[in-house]
């Protein structure tokens, strides 16, 4: 059954230049441009149509030409106060009130309910209208025998008003009567989905944007252990702790405040940071917090040696653990030294360069340490065109005649069939080879006797 109205709507007996149309709703004046006289369903709204809800600009237009200025200003002011993320109380109550003032101007409000004179001016047009049929067929519905069958749900209406008209065995006047109170409670609702879906959209924008951040953390480039990724994954913390709040219930500005604090303290942490990673420490604390980072994102402490010395600092004095296995277990760098590699093996050309990237575009160390930690591995700086491969120890001459060997044999297993050559091209392949064997199988000299070599 549809809710009857509880309706405190006061209307101004008559307006002019002097004291315009005014509707009083729980206390609050609104300013009206006009008021339609009732009307029943089937009649054909006497005003201008409202634009689609979806055109939230020709809409709020249409509404403030027809309902006010008053009107307008207010239903402007709720969607902007609203509480997008939880079931908002109080902007769901402003907007009863927003309802009533519409259907009080559309002529949708019967003062008194079926008593007043309102509705009894309305039932005369219906009675005088017999023609339309939807209001004459409930006697036989009346009469239906039986079971009414089962009661329809919610989101069918008129369905539910049909089965309630057969339970409550109404007449055609309370039929109507309810029947009208349905349309308005429709078009009310319609226009509360259309307010609410303008913060909906917002709380879902709000939480796809949240997602596209945690995808494109997922997917970053950047090593997990490093100060640039932990600086992106505590951004992402930050708004997700934010959208938490809000929809815990917390109030909007408090959280924001929250939010607006914690983005200030990280800003100044990792402005500190970034100044210590480009300047170098200048004092013990400052390299003693040098050392903690260096541990945390996976340096080994022979090159935290190295780049102590960097600095003009002395390396720390670690203690033999094995000697007091229970006595460094804290987190101060001692004893995380108990866990930390002594050394790492020597890296190629191409993991020395990867290192280097990943110290670089990870915060992690700046372009001196980068630079002084490849001096440690013997490479000048990072790859070039001229250096592309370690420097490596010469091969020995047993070696090369392995290679060499093989080179010779893939090449003359790939010799199209094809292709003419001469038939002694194999024979002189060996006997090249053959000389070159015996010649690399000389003894070698020492420099020491380099001379006399030279001489005999």
């Amino acid at each position: 059954m549809p809710t009857k109205p509880r309706h405190e709507t006061v209307i101004s007996p008559h307006g002019s230049e002097n004291q315009p149309l005014t509707v009083r709703v729980h206390g609050r004046i609104y300013r009206v441009p006009e008021i339609f006289p009732a009307f029943y369903p089937n009649e054909v709204v006497r005003w201008e149509p409202e634009p689609d809800g979806d055109d939230f600009e020709g809409y709020s237009d249409w509404g403030r030409q027809h309902y006010g200025d008053d009107w307008y200003r207010r239903r402007k002011l709720i969607i902007e106060e609203r509480n997008i993320f939880i079931v908002d109380r109080k902007y769901k109550k402003q907007q009863l009130e927003l309802r009533e003032v519409e259907n009080t101007v559309d002529g949708r409000v019967f003062p008194g309910g079926m008593q007043g004179a309102v509705w009894r001016e309305v039932w005369q047009k219906i009675c005088l209208a017999k023609t339309d049929r939807d209001w004459d067929g409930g006697d036989d519905m009346r009469r239906t025998d039986g079971c009414p069958g089962i009661l329809p749900s919610e989101d069918r209406p008129w369905e539910r008003l049909e089965y309630d008209r057969r339970t409550q065995m109404w007449n055609d006047e309370e039929y109507a009567y309810y029947r009208c109170l349905l349309t308005t409670e429709l078009v009310a609702k319609a226009r509360s989905d259309l307010e609410d879906q303008i913060g909906d959209r917002q709380h879902e924008q709000v939480r796809q944007d949240l997602d596209a951040d945690r995808q494109a953390l997922e997917a970053s480039p950047l090593d997990r252990n490093s100060v640039a990724y932990e600086r992106i994954l505590d951004a992402f913390n930050r708004k997700s702790d934010r959208l938490k709040k809000l929809e815990r219930g917390v109030h909007k500005k408090r959280a924001q405040d929250a939010y607006e604090h914690s983005e200030q303290t990280a800003k100044k942490r990792n402005a500190a940071a970034d100044e210590l990673l480009q300047r170098g420490p200048k004092t013990e604390a400052e390299m003693m917090e040098k050392l903690m980072h260096w541990q945390r994102y996976g340096l080994t402490l022979d090159e935290h040696d190295h780049l102590t010395r960097l600095y003009r600092f002395k390396p720390p004095q670690r203690p033999t653990y094995s000697a007091s296995p229970h006595k460094y277990n804290g987190y101060d760098y001692l004893s995380l030294c108990k866990w930390t590699p002594r050394a790492r093996p020597r890296p190629l050309r191409a993991e020395m360069d990867s290192l280097a990237a990943a110290w670089g575009a990870g915060l992690i160390l700046n372009e001196r340490e980068i630079r002084a930690l490849c001096s440690l591995y013997g490479y000048s700086s990072r790859s070039t065109v001229q250096d592309t491969e370690p420097p490596t120890s010469p091969k020995s001459p047993r070696k090369q005649l392995t290679r060499l060997k093989q080179k010779l044999t893939r090449h003359s297993n790939h010799i199209p069939s094809t292709q003419s050559y001469s038939t002694d091209g194999p024979r002189r392949a060996r006997t090249f080879f053959k000389g070159w064997q015996q010649n690399m199988l000389l003894p070698r000299p020492s420099w020491s006797g380099r001379g006399q070599w030279l001489k005999a």
